[in-house]
């Protein structure tokens, strides 16, 4: 007798955004961008856009569906994306295997970081691969939320909780970054020092505050935002530094969770933009404010 298959105890929407808010989004960054977006009856058509000596073809029809399930439209976002003071370039750039007797060297140079490596290599700016870590932890914890298979969705869900704070910690290291270069050295000022230095989150968004966004200091901490970021840390300290010899896992706090990468880091992060008067339309950023919503069955 065939048994009846397992209902799975987490569901999550097939889309990032609506279509009205793709296409808006879409023709907003286009517009932006200085593209003139066609009349809805061509937006099957490419739009070509030069860009330095190569011209581009955009299709907005595609774009738009590109946005609706992954919250951005890739080509649109990487261009607007490439103007950012403080987190371009978001590189992603490789080579596979060679052919027998040929070598080549892979190189990746942000402002003074330059590093080669020898190919097969592949560079990856690591807010782009924490974003999709966490997309992708989130799909999988859906998938395998039967109870034949609940140990999988336990071990993706641990790995969200680690990748949602490890992307707060890649942001602030961005900018840290950034400030390296403009002052040399960090132990120069009280929040560089701080801002550079492996000690609280806490007081390395702080220090970022400071830096950054003086004029707003202390306001995100009644946020939200704020509210829903350190429960996730708290979810992540109990799961991953446990003290007691049995963890619990709950669907319906899981779903919980699994939706604060929306509003406790997208929209956290995104509001940091705001306060340092900086655009929020960053893509990984709305990638994350725009995740598709769970739910416990």
């Amino acid at each position: 007798m065939v048994q009846p298959a397992a209902e799975k105890q987490l569901m999550i929407a097939e889309y990032h955004r609506s279509a009205s808010s793709a296409k808006l989004y879409a023709e907003r960054l286009a517009t932006d961008l200085g593209i003139s977006p066609p009349v809805r009856a061509d937006y099957a058509s490419d739009v070509r856009v030069r860009c330095g000596e190569e011209i581009l073809a955009i299709n907005f029809a595609r774009s738009i569906e590109e946005t609706r399930r992954e919250g951005i439209p890739k080509l649109l976002q990487h261009l607007f994306d490439a103007r950012d003071t403080f987190l371009a370039p978001a590189l992603e750039i490789g080579v596979g295997p060679l052919p027998p007797g040929l070598s080549m060297q892979v190189t990746s140079s942000v402002g003074s970081f330059a590093r080669s490596i020898p190919a097969p290599g592949w560079f990856e700016a690591p807010e782009l691969s924490l974003t999709r870590d966490i997309l992708s932890f989130r799909r999988l914890a859906c998938q395998h939320s039967d109870p034949d298979s609940f140990g999988d969705a336990a071990r993706f869900y641990r790995s969200y909780l680690q990748s949602c704070v490890s992307l707060v910690d890649c942001f602030l290291f961005r900018y840290t970054s950034f400030v390296r270069d403009k002052i040399g050295d960090l132990e120069k000022y009280a929040n560089t020092q701080e801002l550079g230095s492996p000690i609280g989150i806490e007081r390395r968004i702080e220090a970022w505050m400071i830096t950054f966004a003086t004029d707003h200091l202390g306001d995100y901490k009644g946020t939200g935002e704020w509210s829903q970021f350190q429960e996730l840390r708290r979810e992540r300290n109990r799961i991953v530094h446990p003290v007691d010899p049995a963890v619990s896992y709950q669907p319906k706090q899981m779903a919980r969770h699994l939706n604060f990468c929306r509003r406790g880091i997208g929209e956290l992060l995104a509001n940091l933009r705001r306060y340092s008067a900086a655009d929020d339309r960053v893509g990984f950023i709305q990638q994350l404010v725009t995740a598709p919503e769970m739910r416990n069955v």
